[in-house]
């Protein structure tokens, strides 16, 4: 993570210099902050894993657990 910070910033630094565009900066971070997100809830890999790692960052129980759409009553529906 350390190595990564260095670099965007680096990489800030350099373009910035070059008159980039806070709307540009913006839509990087974003699509940054979904990558790290997609990165560390592929990391977890199990369900179990990603409800006990949910909760131990402060993910209130009611969001935490089984989506509605999986609690069907058809076949179809839970899969």
């Amino acid at each position: 993570m350390r190595e990564i910070k260095v670099f965007i910033r680096g990489w800030i630094g350099y373009f910035r210099a070059a008159g980039m565009k806070r709307t540009m900066m913006s839509s990087l971070d974003e699509w940054l902050r979904r990558r790290f997100r997609m990165y560390i809830w592929k990391k977890w890999k199990k369900p179990k894993m990603k409800v006990t790692n949910l909760r131990k960052l402060g993910t209130p129980a009611d969001n935490v657990g089984i989506p509605d759409w999986a609690t069907g009553v058809l076949p179809e529906v839970r899969y």
